[in-house]
């Protein structure tokens, strides 16, 4: 489960990186005179704003499957250990 967390958070920055240099930065290098990259390809660029969104919020569902699993090993500690499947499922669904 740990290892999802950090894949999670990863590919959030490397989205997060992406965007704010293909469609920020050339906003604001533009000098008036030319077409930005928003302009060009809008639906490419509402695509990578969207996918960066979606790897944000898997981030934070990450975080709350690692703060869950911690509170039910603590609250169940001689419990039998069952499977992780859910958290696979909650983690990257939203």
């Amino acid at each position: 489960m740990h290892k999802n967390l950090f894949i999670a958070l990863l590919i959030n920055a490397a989205l997060v990186i992406t965007f704010k240099t293909i469609v920020i930065l050339d906003e604001l290098d533009n000098s008036g005179n030319r077409r930005t990259i928003l302009e060009e390809n809008w639906i490419g660029c509402r695509l990578l704003y969207i996918l960066t969104k979606y790897s944000r919020m898997c981030t934070y569902m990450w975080m709350f499957c690692e703060g869950f699993y911690l509170h039910k090993l603590i609250a169940a500690a001689f419990a039998e250990q069952k499977s992780l499947y859910m958290f696979y499922f909650i983690g990257w669904s939203k």
